[in-house]
């Protein structure tokens, strides 16, 4: 089993939402598999990617990059 470390996860009425935070502007596809780890244990629908990227984008089925300025 390979040990992966997620940033941060939000506990709600809806459930569990796991973020990931990356200082980069760009996301390959290493990056998501923390996230993507989480979500399969959990069988969880979405998680969050929180970057500098420059627009809010679907970046897997089930991943969403967040831009840290888009709030």
């Amino acid at each position: 089993m390979t040990r992966s470390e997620l940033d941060l996860v939000l506990d709600g009425l809806p459930g569990s939402l796991p973020i990931e935070i990356k200082l980069g502007l760009q996301v390959g596809k290493a990056d998501l598999l923390p996230l993507h780890r989480f979500l399969d244990n959990l069988a969880l629908l979405l998680g969050l990617l929180v970057n500098w990227g420059e627009r809010v984008a679907q970046l897997s089925d089930r991943v969403v990059q967040i831009p840290i300025g888009w709030w």
